[in-house]
């Protein structure tokens, strides 16, 4: 019989890493493309806890967010599909990815600045909340105008 065109193949799926794998495999043709890492930060806040009691409001799943009924996506262009903000199951909200050029392949390590643009963007997109990093019980004040988040989280993925 013919040999099959598809007698072996390798699936090369390395991830960033990809171009430089292939490169060291002994045998392997170069790879045809180079993988240029992106930064992707994301901001997660949830309703302070309740006073009344000792568990988090964000470990408490409901699909009744207050703040936010329906994902906000930006625009895309060509560069970026935008920085959404969205809300989860578990009453919390998501604001972003970034998708952020840089150098290195390893670096995942917050970057304080692309935070506060990712307040600012959240503070843009629901302009009647206001955002601390405490948990203490007294930030669970809720006006007619204003709401407040409490930071429970952030990610950096590349």
């Amino acid at each position: 019989a013919a040999p099959s065109r598809f007698e072996w193949m390798i699936v090369n799926a390395t991830g960033i890493h990809a171009d430089t794998h292939q490169a060291h495999t002994p045998d392997a043709p170069n790879p045809p493309f180079e993988s240029r890492p992106r930064r992707g930060q994301y901001r997660i806040y949830a309703p302070p806890p309740s006073p009344s009691t000792s568990t988090p409001a964000c470990t408490l799943p409901t699909t009744a967010n207050p703040y936010l009924t329906h994902p906000i996506q930006p625009v895309p262009t060509q560069h970026s599909k935008g920085v959404f903000v969205f809300g989860t199951l578990y009453n919390q909200i998501v604001v972003g990815p970034t998708a952020l050029d840089q150098d290195s392949r390893v670096d995942d390590a917050l970057d304080p600045k692309v935070a506060e643009e990712l307040d600012a963007r959240l503070h843009r997109v629901l302009p009647r909340t206001t955002t601390t990093a405490s948990t203490d019980p007294t930030t669970t004040t809720r006006t007619k105008d204003l709401h407040r988040l409490t930071l429970v989280g952030e990610y950096v993925g590349i």
